[in-house]
């Protein structure tokens, strides 16, 4: 089993801080949903460019 995706620490580790700022940066959202015992599910947006 790949120990890093499986936290006991209840820590987000640091990716998720890093794409953070990386939608934050580029004006978009991120959030979760989670449910006890059966996992989280991390969703994000970034707003249409018109290039």
């Amino acid at each position: 089993m790949d120990k890093s995706r499986n936290r006991q620490d209840n820590s987000s580790g640091l990716g998720l801080a890093i794409a953070r700022e990386i939608i934050k940066s580029h004006d978009g959202r991120i959030w979760v949903e989670s449910i006890e015992g059966q996992g989280s599910m991390f969703s994000f947006t970034l707003p249409k460019t018109n290039n």
